[in-house]
C-alpha cells in the first residue's frame, strides 16, 4: 500500500463529512448552517494555518464556541490567504472575541470579520473596533452588533 492510499480525504461526522479536497482546493468555503462545533472549526483552522488557496470562510450559524474561535486565531496569524471571514450567530464570548483581536494585530489580508449575533460583551465589541480601525486604518469590514 502506498502512501498516498493511506492519505485522510474525508472526515465523517455524525451527520455530515468534512471534505479535505474542499480545503485544499477550493478558495471559497461555504459552510453556513451545518451544525460545526468546535471541533470541525479547530480542524479547518489546522489546514487554514498554510493554505494558500482559501480566501473566503463563511462559518455563519453553527455552535463555534471560544475554543473554535481561539484556533481561527491561531490559524490567522500564520494565514496569507484568507480574506473574509463570517462567523456570524455562533457562540463564541469575550476570549474568543480577544483571541480573534490578536489576530488582527499580526494578520495583514483579512479584510471582513463578521461577529455578529454572537456572545461578545460591550466592551470587548468596542476593544475589537477600536484595534480594527488603528490596524486597518479605518477599512470598512468588521461586523458587530
Amino acid at each position: 500500500m502506498c502512501s498516498s492510499d493511506l492519505a485522510l480525504t474525508v472526515i465523517h461526522f455524525p451527520g455530515h463529512d468534512l471534505s479535505i479536497s474542499d480545503l485544499r482546493e477550493e478558495d471559497e468555503l461555504e459552510w453556513d448552517s451545518e451544525e460545526f462545533t468546535d471541533v470541525e472549526t479547530i480542524i479547518i483552522a489546522e489546514y487554514l494555518k498554510s493554505n494558500t488557496i482559501v480566501k473566503r470562510l463563511d462559518l455563519a450559524r453553527n455552535q463555534i464556541t471560544d475554543d473554535g474561535a481561539r484556533a481561527l486565531a491561531v490559524a490567522l496569524m500564520e494565514n496569507t490567504a484568507l480574506e473574509y471571514l463570517n462567523l456570524e450567530s455562533n457562540l463564541v464570548a469575550e476570549t474568543g472575541g480577544n483571541a480573534l483581536g490578536r489576530a488582527i494585530k499580526v494578520n495583514e489580508t483579512l479584510q471582513y470579520l463578521n461577529l455578529m449575533y454572537n456572545a461578545i460583551p460591550s466592551a470587548a465589541q468596542q476593544d475589537l473596533r477600536e484595534l480594527w480601525t488603528r490596524v486597518r486604518q479605518g477599512q470598512l469590514g468588521l461586523h458587530l452588533q
